[in-house]
């Protein structure tokens, strides 16, 4: 019985020091935003260790789950404990119930596709009806979602919402790639605070539904750089609704923003008041972060989203 203790405790430690490690490395930048050889290392390890395979990773959280249940269960001066026991096993059915039954709510939450179209050679743009019993989403948000079909991967992905919650029942517009969930933090910006929103490649995707929400409510400047002129696939929706709002203004280009470039495009006001967004690769919003300071803003003005995933 005591190897089986000793078994159990050890697996689901290194377990879940495992899944600590894994998770530090590949899924945030704790250590890739800030060591260019890491940055290097990951990317070269991101093949063999794609998606699905992190899916799979990830699921062995359960298997150190199980075995932490298993172990306090043999220790024999645990299981002799009869009302510690029904209570931990009463905490763990009751968690996963939850877990499995409440907080994830599928029903409410199904849709389906009514349009599909690239936006670039490397960008799809997907749009969602989603059922009655929706709630309505908020700007800048992020759905997870499954797709149901032949040829068509069954796993969760992180999709970011490009529409503003207007119809009933709701739709969706997904511009597919790996961002962030700014709902939350949105809310924390003083009203008729200016706002720069700076975007690099797919970024847009949450920064184009934060616009949609915001427009004409505070003052708006979109800065946005991209690998190609083929990328700027919201480039006439964007100056249409700089034309018609006097509070938004905008700027598109090819190529990084660099320091004087930023310089010559925000205001002395927006550099002292203005709550700053920036969205893009890791290395990228760390670049611009830095000349930003370098420009007189102060950390305390940013909110960010770095795509390392």
């Amino acid at each position: 019985m005591q190897r089986w203790v000793v078994l159990t405790g050890w697996l689901a430690l290194y377990l879940a020091i495992g899944g600590v490690f894994y998770a530090a490395f590949f899924l945030s930048g704790w250590l890739v935003d800030y060591s260019p050889r890491a940055a290097k290392l990951k990317k070269r390890l991101q093949r063999p260790f794609n998606h699905r395979v992190s899916l799979w990773l990830h699921r062995l959280n359960f298997v150190a789950i199980a075995l932490i249940w298993f172990h306090v269960h043999l220790i024999p001066r645990l299981y002799q404990l009869t009302g510690f026991i029904i209570l931990f096993d009463c905490y763990t059915l009751v968690a996963y119930c939850w877990q499995h039954f409440v907080a994830t709510d599928l029903a409410k939450n199904k849709g389906r596709v009514i349009g599909n179209r690239p936006l670039s050679p490397r960008v799809q743009e997907v749009t969602v009806k989603l059922s009655s019993q929706a709630s309505p989403y908020q700007a800048g948000a992020v759905y997870f979602l499954s797709f149901r079909g032949r040829g068509i991967p069954a796993e969760w992905h992180p999709f970011s919402v490009a529409s503003a919650s207007q119809a009933a029942p709701p739709e969706v517009k997904l511009v597919i790639d790996r961002v962030g969930d700014f709902t939350k933090r949105i809310g924390q910006v003083p009203p008729g605070c200016p706002v720069v929103l700076i975007a690099m490649g797919v970024g847009i995707a949450p920064l184009q539904s934060l616009v949609q929400r915001y427009v004409g409510k505070r003052p708006i400047t979109l800065l946005w750089s991209v690998h190609a002129p083929t990328e700027r696939y919201f480039e006439g929706e964007f100056k249409d609704l700089a034309k018609r709002e006097a509070t938004f203004a905008y700027h598109s280009q090819v190529g990084r923003l660099t320091k004087e470039r930023l310089a010559t495009l925000l205001t002395e006001s927006e550099r002292v008041r203005a709550k700053v967004i920036v969205v893009g690769s890791a290395q990228g919003v760390l670049a611009i972060e830095g000349s930003l300071l370098g420009l007189g803003f102060k950390k305390r003005q940013f909110i960010d989203e770095r795509l390392t995933i």
